[in-house]
């Protein structure tokens, strides 16, 4: 079963809340430190505006990174999951609990 296999009602129900969902209003209630992270090869998510809409709703309050070379799960060629962001989010919580 892929993601990408849209005859599966599951799947449709699941790209139709991900469609209608619009996460301003969320972000813009944050106020805690926010690490968005994006890989610059996804093939899924529209980066680039992906990017500005974060920045807008949150500011300053945000570290904002596209990870060079990552796709969607953030992998780099054939890595683990998430394995190209995982020494940034451990730096960043580290940074964030060094200064509490």
């Amino acid at each position: 079963y892929s993601i990408l296999d849209f005859d599966e009602p599951g799947v449709l129900d699941f790209v139709r809340r991900v469609w209608d969902f619009d996460p301003v209003r969320h972000l813009e209630r944050c106020r805690c430190p926010i690490l968005a992270v994006w890989g610059a090869d996804d093939t899924i998510v529209p980066v680039e505006r992906s990017r500005a809409i974060f920045a807008e709703a949150l500011g300053a309050r945000a570290e904002l990174v596209v990870l060079p070379g990552a796709d969607h799960q953030l992998r780099v060629e054939q890595d683990a999951w998430g394995s190209a962001a995982l020494p940034l989010i451990a730096d960043w919580i580290r940074s964030r609990a060094a200064g509490a």
